[in-house]
């Protein structure tokens, strides 16, 4: 998925940053997701939270 990531919901731990995208499995099945990222506070890389049906 190369889609653009919007803020998500608040956290104490870190920003949070959700990307919606549609990728393509091996047998060229698809599925619209949601994945789901979090910077951690005093921290400069991302880190993935989890993905789930979108």
């Amino acid at each position: 998925m190369s889609n653009e990531a919007r803020s998500g919901a608040p956290s104490p731990h870190g920003a949070k940053y959700e990307v919606e995208g549609i990728p393509v499995g091996p047998t060229g099945r698809t599925a619209r997701v949601v994945a789901v990222w979090i910077v951690p506070n005093g921290e400069a890389l991302p880190r993935f939270v989890t993905a789930y049906p979108g």
